[in-house]
């Protein structure tokens, strides 16, 4: 009689242990994965909403030799600037945060401040205002490099967006809360000014709230987009290449910008310039880039938003500073700059 051989088999209490490692290791990868998105998402978050360290000065239109209005705060505050901040026209950690009053409030409480300055050829308050609104991390004082060309022909209105040089705020979100301290803005200068018309210059995160305002606020007669991206997840992106801690970047986008929102209320998408672009009409549009900008890489940005102009039919135009990193297209090319920027606003605003 034979006898058939069987495959030995696990015990009942060793096939439940294997069980249980396998349980207990995957949840430790899904604790670890977890933590690791957390710490992705707070890190990259922070980075957005408080800035860096990168020194900024914060020199006034005195420096200049202008005449100027403090909007919103005292001007005597400013007298006090050199005195607080020793390396002032380079360093200035003391901006006076917070030191606006309450007569320009944007729509969720933020206090606001700006400096109003008369044009140099003495125009009257009611002829054109171009108002200029500073980039991501810096103030209004940043702003003055692009008064200074246009200072001789138009009356100006620089702004201190939330969370920057004297307003108030806890965070900034790249435009998108930025597009309503904008508006409290305008809605100053209609009260007080009553200006016939209005463009609007944008630098950087500065551009996305201008065009996220533009959309809606027919006040804005047009619109100058300076070193702006498309859309945020492009310069977002090309930050991250470089940093081995925020990759893979497909996955710690999508994190970052869960955890701003998760954090804030505010989606960051949504004060992308691309979706400005349609609702502009017969407005015009100035773009504006720097060839050596690598954070708006160009073919991502000033290309793609002149592009999609051409296809809705805005009135565009688009201007390439050689050699220029991001930002920096006024340092660079002045000469150019002045000429171009003032032959648009006066076919935006008449002769200034």
């Amino acid at each position: 009689m034979s006898e058939t051989a069987t495959a030995p088999q696990g015990s009942p209490h060793r096939r439940s242990r294997g069980r249980r490692i396998l349980v207990v290791l995957a949840g430790v990868v899904v604790v670890a994965g977890l933590a690791w998105a957390s710490m992705i998402g707070y890190v990259a978050s922070s980075m957005i909403m408080f800035g860096d360290n990168v020194k900024h000065g914060c020199p006034t239109p005195a420096v200049l030799g202008w005449a100027y209005e403090a909007v919103n705060y005292d001007i005597a505050l400013d007298q006090r600037l050199p005195a607080d901040n020793p390396d002032w026209l380079k360093d200035c950690p003391n901006h006076g945060a917070g030191s606006a009053g309450n007569d320009v409030v944007s729509s969720d409480g933020v206090r606001l401040a700006g400096w109003y300055i008369p044009s140099g050829d003495g125009d009257a308050a009611t002829a054109p205002t171009v108002v200029i609104v500073h980039g991501w991390g810096v103030s209004k004082s940043d702003a003055l490099r692009y008064a200074v060309p246009l200072h001789d022909n138009w009356n100006l209105l620089l702004i201190d967006t939330r969370f920057q040089g004297r307003s108030s705020g806890d965070w900034m979100s790249f435009g998108v809360r930025e597009a309503e301290d904008v508006r409290a803005m305008l809605d100053w200068l209609d009260r007080t000014k009553r200006s016939s018309s209005i463009a609007v210059l944008g630098d950087s995160g500065g551009a996305a709230a201008a065009a996220k305002l533009a959309r809606t606020d027919r006040r804005i007669s047009g619109l100058v987009l300076e070193s702006s991206h498309a859309r945020l997840r492009n310069p977002l992106s090309q930050q991250a290449v470089d940093q081995p801690l925020f990759q893979p970047v497909a996955l710690t986008l999508p994190i970052t910008m869960a955890a701003v929102w998760a954090r804030t209320g505010v989606w960051l998408g949504d004060a992308d310039p691309l979706d400005a672009i349609a609702d502009l009409g017969d407005r015009p549009l100035a773009i504006s880039y720097g060839t050596k900008d690598s954070k708006d890489l160009p073919e991502q940005n000033a290309k793609v938003l002149y592009d999609a102009a051409l296809a809705a039919g805005v009135h565009v135009e688009i201007h390439a500073c050689e050699g220029a990193i991001h930002g920096q297209d006024i340092n660079t090319c002045p000469d150019a700059y002045r000429v171009w920027v003032n032959a648009f606003m006066s076919r935006v605003l008449g002769e200034g």
